[in-house]
């Protein structure tokens, strides 16, 4: 035991331990900045998660509210209004050409006037060969939640890639 003594009088031991206390102090030191970087950068991470979806949720509510206004658009246009008060070929005629206007400005990827009982009257595709004209959509949940609110909206949107 007294040379373990001696040993830790000698000035060379005593640096070395020197040394390596310092070093382990230093490591120590980069663990926990290194830790402290870490948890940092999760905490970033996930507050911009957050601002992420707010951000989609917000994406999304602009999207809606953009197309909430075309049913109103439509009811209340007048060429819509003659065609249903008086369906006849010109009052069609001008109401397709109306609706296909709305689409192209609103970006959906149809506009359509349905009947009482889900028969489309017209449509913004009235040219194409697969025209909505006379198909009947009764079956579509819009048709029936708007038989029964007396209001009915069914959206759609057009995703380019």
């Amino acid at each position: 035991m007294a040379s373990m003594y001696n040993l830790f009088k000698e000035p060379e031991f005593r640096k070395a331990i020197a040394k390596w206390v310092v070093a382990l102090i230093w490591l120590i030191f980069l663990a926990v900045v290194y830790w402290a970087g870490m948890s940092f950068d999760k905490q970033r991470e996930l507050s911009l998660g957050m601002t992420n979806g707010d951000k989609l949720a917000e994406y999304f509510n602009d999207e809606f509210q953009h197309f909430s206004v075309v049913p109103k658009l439509i009811a209340e246009n007048e060429h819509v209004l003659q065609f249903i008060a008086s369906p006849k070929k010109d009052t069609r005629d001008s109401t397709n050409v109306y609706l296909q206007d709305i689409q192209r400005a609103s970006s959906a990827s149809d506009a359509y006037l349905l009947d009482s009982k889900g028969v489309v009257l017209a449509s913004s595709n009235f040219k194409s060969a697969h025209s909505y004209v006379g198909n009947e959509y009764s079956f579509r949940h819009y048709f029936v939640n708007g038989r029964v609110s007396g209001t009915c909206i069914g959206v759609c949107c057009r995703a380019s890639v």
